[in-house]
């Protein structure tokens, strides 16, 4: 009843900052009208950004499963924009089997397999991240912490929040957590703030042509 209402009030959940409306929606229990009202959360995403958003508050929501199901059915399409969308979702995800089955999959030379060598890269540059952020947690010596983080903040997305919510706390990392945590914040909103000018990790079309190509589709 509320989806195509507009609000004034911008509120943004968790350190992911992830809007409210989004993260009611897959937090919800799965239900018929809610699934196409996930499924429109994708389908108007013109940029890398706002999938990006999706696809964290999809995985964070009551029934990630789902997720598996959607990116699959993209894959599978005919439609080389629907596989592209599948592709770049799977590489925007947190580590997962179904992301690790499809990326190195041999997309070819063409518009796909731009699409998928981006949408690893995204993928990889996610696990380099939580390694580093845990080898950082690890760390007794006050260099080797600092050559880590410093290492993480360099290819960190929204993903690394998680992981740094969930890292235990070393000595190290509790004496200097409020620095890592600026700096590692900073870092992903600028990672975030990059994708806005991206689609499917290739340079975004104007908004009016991406509007009608999801119409089209």
């Amino acid at each position: 009843h509320v989806a195509n209402v507009s609000c004034v009030i911008r509120i943004l959940v968790g350190a992911e900052e992830i809007p409210l409306w989004d993260y009611a929606l897959f937090s919800a229990p799965a239900a018929a009208p809610l699934i196409e009202l996930r499924q429109r959360a994708f389908e108007v995403a013109f940029t890398d950004a706002d999938l990006e958003i999706a696809t964290l508050a999809a995985q964070r929501g009551a029934d990630p499963g789902w997720l598996d199901d959607y990116v699959e059915h993209l894959v599978a399409s005919d439609n080389p924009g629907l596989r592209a969308r599948g592709l770049s979702i799977a590489g925007l995800r947190y580590a997962n089997t179904l992301s690790d089955q499809l990326l190195p999959r041999d997309w070819g030379t063409g518009f796909l397999g731009k699409v998928a060598a981006a949408a690893r890269k995204n993928y990889h540059r996610a696990a380099w991240a939580d390694k580093w952020l845990h080898d950082a947690a690890d760390a007794t010596d006050a260099v080797e912490f600092w050559r880590f983080i410093t290492l993480a903040e360099g290819i960190v997305d929204t993903r690394a929040m998680r992981t740094l919510r969930e890292l235990r706390l070393s000595p190290l990392l509790e004496e200097h957590w409020f620095t890592t945590w600026d700096r590692l914040g900073t870092a992903q909103k600028a990672r975030s703030k990059k994708r806005q000018s991206t689609l499917f990790g290739l340079k975004a079309p104007p908004a009016e042509l991406a509007r009608f190509l999801t119409r089209c589709e």
